[in-house]
């Protein structure tokens, strides 16, 4: 209904999610290496900090809520 009302909302908002979607992936893209580790801060002793994401360890949280 409201595409047809006014189709202009609908093309700019789906323009929006793709555009969002799209600068996701390439920011992703550039900013983890080969073992999908992400650079997260430099230190101020010069070490780098690096998050990496465990999925065993998430599967613990959504238990506790039973």
């Amino acid at each position: 209904m409201k595409y047809e009302r006014d189709p202009l909302v609908i093309i700019v908002s789906l323009l929006g999610f793709v555009a969002i979607l799209i600068a996701q992936r390439l920011f992703m893209i550039t900013h983890t290496d080969s073992s999908g580790l992400m650079d997260m801060d430099i230190g101020m002793d010069g070490s780098e900090k690096r998050v990496t994401v465990d999925d065993s360890d998430m599967s613990g949280d959504m238990d506790m809520h039973k």
